[in-house]
């Protein structure tokens, strides 16, 4: 028999569980009829020099991300409770880009993607990818993240290692979330070349250079229905 229930449903939080605490995370919750079902195009931001904007044609400027600079040692013990704290102190650490404040809500339902367009200076190295809601007081907090060993950039089963100074285009595949980034804070895409302690550092320490305007973030943006007044 036909079921008449949506595919979906899904808390929907305003703020992740961290800043909320230790109040309840304020949210609702929200239904898909279909899924994985049409959804809205990805919004693309493209990563520049001024930060996250909209997909708009970029240079083709390059930054660093130092391999020395271990990401991750500021809330070592919220990693393993999968609730990290503040992340300024790692994203002082990593290569960050910043949209300006939010003009309005902004909710995402999916699998956010970082794709980067990067070289390496070693055969092996380690890309990662934090997205972050910045409070109007600076405090920084994780939303979801990526991780990839550069050697698995095209297959898990048979690594490759990398060319030095070769330019390669990677995709970093988020995890699912659900969340809503309010008004007057603003979207967080923090780049390193470590996370520690989730992966353990490289035989050496590879320095990335990524190429800006190329690389973007991706968001799957949801099409917020109006609630009931």
């Amino acid at each position: 028999d036909d079921l008449d229930e949506p595919m979906l449903r899904v808390f929907m939080p305003y703020a992740t569980v961290a800043r909320a605490a230790p109040d309840p995370v304020p949210g609702r919750w929200i239904a898909e009829p279909a899924w994985p079902g049409p959804q809205q195009p990805g919004r693309v931001m493209r990563l520049n020099a001024g930060g996250l904007l909209s997909d708009l044609p970029g240079s083709a400027e390059t930054a660093a991300l130092p391999g020395d600079r271990l990401v991750g040692l500021a809330n070592p013990a919220q990693w393993w409770l999968c609730i990290p704290a503040d992340q300024a102190r790692d994203d002082e650490r990593s290569l960050v880009f910043d949209t300006p404040p939010l003009e309005e809500d902004l909710e995402i339902l999916g699998m956010p993607e970082a794709r980067l367009v990067l070289s390496a200076d070693r055969p092996a190295a380690h890309a990662a990818a934090r997205l972050c809601a910045v409070a109007p007081d600076g405090s920084s907090w994780l939303v979801t993240y990526a991780l990839k060993n550069l050697t698995h950039r095209d297959s898990h089963i048979d690594p490759a290692p990398l060319v030095p100074g070769k330019t390669y285009e990677v995709l970093l595949p988020m995890s699912f979330v659900a969340h809503r980034f309010s008004k007057g804070e603003r979207i967080r895409l923090a780049l390193s070349a470590s996370l520690w302690p989730l992966v353990w550092p490289p035989p050496e320490a590879a320095n990335l250079r990524l190429t800006l305007g190329a690389s973007t973030l991706v968001l799957p943006v949801r099409r917020q229905e109006c609630e009931p007044a």
